[in-house]
């Protein structure tokens, strides 16, 4: 790498630490990060007050929002903590209909797994491992190249490929006439392409329209998938479709069609597990 990874020296540090000692580092670091990090924290706070008003009192949501903080320093943890032998110890319990998505992967078909900043995203890429398929998965870069090349190794050593977004459309373009995969893409932040408008919790969120436009002009089916902690370390993958989305007549509404499911299933996930919701960019009009 031609610059240190921060996030190298401390996957460095984690490797020797038993899970106690690390989960103990992870504390501290949220600790920290929510005094580096008091823009995001506050936006934070911005987008659960405005998704939980009905339910949650500014208390609750400020506690929250800290454990929210700790759960992403666990997170970010493990991933760095994980090793190329522990895909065994590590692979989550899966709900939904699992055999629709590998005969379609059976076939020859391709399938598009949209998910976003909700649970931890990463382990879906230890999913994609686990069935046994090729799976690509969209992923920005961060401000230190040395930080991109490093989280792209992470991703390499569970058989997962990074591709970043400016590079999307020609990919797809050069893989069409091969055989099937799984392209993963985040549609809760519009980091390119354009932006739409969905309803959630009563008001307007922001969304990727690229994700749901690649989806319907590349794709036959479509996935939302969302691994989240429930307990004791433990993680269940949600696997929700697939859901037929390649309707060539009429694209628009076919993409409309997708974005209105999507917006349903992580509506409900981020009430459910909003100290699982990531959200630290805004999220609402």
């Amino acid at each position: 790498m031609s610059i240190i990874s921060a996030y190298y020296l401390a996957g460095k540090i984690l490797e020797n630490k038993s899970e106690n000692d690390a989960l103990r580092l992870a504390e501290k670091t949220a600790r920290a990060a929510r005094l580096l990090m008091n823009k995001n924290y506050s936006i934070l706070l911005e987008n659960l007050s405005l998704a939980l008003n009905r339910n949650f009192n500014d208390s609750d949501i400020t506690d929250i929002a800290d454990r929210n903080f700790s759960n992403f320093a666990f997170n970010l943890t493990e991933f760095l903590r994980r090793k190329r032998d522990d895909k065994e110890t590590f692979q989550p319990l899966i709900e939904g209909d699992i055999e629709a998505v590998k005969k379609l992967l059976d076939k020859g078909d391709r399938v598009i797994a949209v998910s976003g900043h909700l649970g931890n995203w990463e382990l879906l890429g230890s999913f994609g491992a686990f069935l046994g398929y090729p799976l690509y998965a969209v992923a920005a870069r961060h401000r230190f190249r040395g930080d991109t090349r490093y989280f792209e190794k992470k991703r390499e050593e569970r058989c997962v490929k990074s591709i970043c977004p400016e590079n999307i459309y020609s990919f797809l373009k050069n893989k069409a006439g091969e055989g099937s995969y799984i392209f993963a893409v985040m549609a809760d932040r519009p980091i390119f392409g354009s932006a739409v408008h969905a309803d959630m919790f009563g008001r307007k969120a922001i969304l990727s329209g690229s994700c749901f436009k690649l989806a319907q002009r590349f794709f036959k089916h479509a996935v939302f998938p969302f691994a989240l902690k429930v307990g004791n370390g433990k993680y269940i993958v949600n696997i929700n479709g697939p859901y037929e989305i390649n309707d060539k007549k009429n694209a628009k509404e076919a993409q409309k069609e997708l974005i209105k499911k999507y917006a349903e299933i992580y509506q409900n996930y981020a009430g459910k597990y909003p100290e699982q919701w990531y959200c630290y960019k805004r999220f609402f009009v």
